[in-house]
């Protein structure tokens, strides 16, 4: 999608990657305008949003949380409706997705910047896509990411690896991305490869 002189790409990787640290970078060097899908999919179920109705409408009020001045779509308990169930995954992406879509395709919009990063994890499998004008792989050798997890997200071997297991393989990422950040060495080594890979390089740095 042409968003006037805007340009968008659409940055994806699994856990543990790096993808924070290179979205980081490119918010503080290049005044890119960074827009995280998973935050955005939180705010589509607001109280007494489109969303927060349709999913209640479909799931049930036993998925609300009423402690609070505001109720809220308690997201663990929704999760363990539709974890192992893949046709009421698909009610609730038929739900979100649109929404998230067009929330995110709303922001580019209206954005005063020229670059624009989408980040999200299940880039590759929903619409968001189509918003970029490229797509990047953020890749990290599974040691490394699996140490990153321990260390720094306090999450064990065993998970990390179930999580791993459970996103798109390094292949369906390299066969749908045009871009690969190798984010396996120190940061500056990554931080050239990310001016190497943008139109005119450091033409947009700050």
């Amino acid at each position: 999608m042409n968003f006037d002189n805007k340009y968008v790409i659409g940055l994806t990787g699994g856990i543990g990657c790096g993808k924070t640290m290179v979205l980081d970078y490119l918010k503080t060097e290049y005044n890119s305008f960074v827009i995280e899908a998973d935050k955005i999919g939180h705010k589509i179920l607001d109280y007494k949003t489109e969303g927060y109705d349709k999913v209640i409408e479909e799931f049930g009020d036993n998925i609300v949380n009423y402690e609070g001045a505001t109720p809220y779509i308690d997201r663990k308990i929704l999760g363990s409706i539709v974890f192992n169930d893949k046709l009421k995954l698909q009610k609730l992406n038929n739900i979100t997705h649109p929404l998230i879509h067009k929330e995110i395709a709303n922001l580019i919009a209206n954005s005063n910047n020229q670059l624009i990063i989408i980040e999200a994890a299940l880039l590759l499998d929903t619409s968001l896509r189509t918003l970029c004008d490229i797509l990047w792989y953020v890749y990290a050798n599974q040691d490394i990411r699996l140490e990153r997890l321990q260390k720094y997200r306090n999450i064990d071997k065993n998970k990390a690896i179930q999580i791993m297991d459970n996103q798109p393989s390094d292949k369906d990422f390299r066969d749908s991305c045009q871009v690969i950040i190798d984010n396996s060495f120190d940061k500056e080594n990554t931080y050239e490869q990310i001016k190497n890979n943008l139109p005119g390089g450091s033409l947009w740095q700050k």
